[in-house]
Order: C-alpha cells, then structure tokens, then sequence
C-alpha cells in the first residue's frame, strides 16, 4: 500500500480548490435589479414582463413593479420590458456584474381603440340570455374560429 507524504497531500487539496475557484470566476452571474415605472405617471407597473432577449430567462415585476434577475449565460447582454398597454422598452446590460435598471414604459393610447363591449343582452328567450356577436372579434386561426368578446359578469350565463 502507497502512503502519501503530508506535502503532497496539501498539493493535491491546493490543485482541487483552485480549480473550483477558477471555474466559478469564470461563471460569474449576471445580476439586475430595478424598477418597471409608467413613463407618465411614475408609478410602478404591476406584473411587467422582464426578460433577456431571445432566450425563455425572465420574470415578472411585482405589485410596485419591482423585479429582480440572474443569469450566468454571459452572451445575454439585452434586457426587454414589456406589458399590455405600454410600448416594449430595450437596455443593455453589462455581464457579470450587478446592474441597476430602470425601465419607463411609454403607455400606447389607441391600444384600447379595437374593444367592443356588449354588457347587455340582446334579448332574454325563456330560461337564457342572448347576445349578437361582434363580427370584428371573430377570426379564422387555422381549422377553428376563435371569438374574443367581453361579457357583463353581472348577468350569470357561461352555462349556469
């Protein structure tokens, strides 16, 4: 059986954490931090999309807007704000350092323009109500036709 002197010992462990060092500088994480804020108002918006450009790492900002993110992938250098209502904002990040963002979001004002609402129904026939569907919100996607309308949840149908 081999022994092995104390010196090499250490040597050895010496060799093992270095390298565990070396490859951990080397995947050093990219880190954002910040705020999703309407442009307008200065307030924060809740549930923004924030992600890294063309890749599936993101999250979504909380209720005050706020958002925190990591990635160790050093080529994602594009972050991407985003929500119904607001135009995307782009930033650069810097990798593998921390970084401090802040996106203002422009709101889109004719972004609503396109919503037909119908509360009331049409006519009431015997036990059920009855509304005429707005033509524009129906459309061909592929072998079925899907219909978006906005339905007075008032009024208890949907099969009840």
């Amino acid at each position: 059986m081999r022994h092995f002197s104390k010196s090499s010992i250490i040597f050895l462990a010496s060799f093992i954490l270095l390298a565990f060092a070396a490859q951990d500088a080397s995947a050093q994480a990219t880190k954002v931090k910040g705020r999703v804020v309407d442009a307008v108002t200065g307030e924060g918006i809740p549930f923004a999309g924030v992600y890294f450009k063309n890749s599936t790492v993101g999250v979504s900002a909380d209720l005050d807007g706020y958002f925190n993110l990591e990635t160790r992938t050093d080529t994602l250098t594009l972050l991407s704000a985003s929500i119904l209502g607001y135009q995307e904002q782009v930033l650069t990040v810097i990798p593998h350092r921390f970084n401090e963002i802040s996106f203002r979001l422009v709101p889109l004002v004719d972004e609503w323009n396109a919503a037909v609402v119908n509360p009331r129904p049409d006519r009431i026939n015997g036990n059920h109500l009855e509304w005429t569907h707005c033509q524009d919100l129906i459309f061909n996607a592929g072998n079925e036709w899907h219909k978006y309308e906005i339905l007075d949840v008032s009024h208890t149908t949907m099969g009840l």
